[in-house]
């Protein structure tokens, strides 16, 4: 995600870790990062997806709306998706 140009929040820790970024604007997200490994997870709200990921070295899982429709995808240790579920959409609502 694009952090360029806008307002960000970093909290680092004693050895220079970056423990959290938040950044804001028209697509926010907020990014917490494990030290001890490559664990993190993603809460981020950009024009096409409202969602939350969790890596590990790769996206492991991630929840989302798209479009208006819920999904939950599941990821295998290479990142390849393996278990997507999505929530049918509303009757009467329109994509947007």
């Amino acid at each position: 995600m694009e952090f360029r140009n806008r307002p960000t929040l970093n909290f680092y820790q004693e050895n220079g870790h970056q423990a959290a970024l938040l950044a804001v604007g028209d697509e926010p997200f907020l990014n917490l990062s494990k030290a001890t490994s490559d664990e993190r997870v993603t809460l981020a709200a950009t024009k096409g997806v409202c969602g939350l990921g969790v890596y590990d070295r790769s996206i492991r899982a991630g929840l989302s709306v798209q479009n208006g429709v819920a999904g939950l995808a599941l990821f295998d240790e290479n990142g390849k998706r393996t278990g997507p579920l999505a929530a049918n959409r509303p009757p009467g609502r329109a994509s947007t």
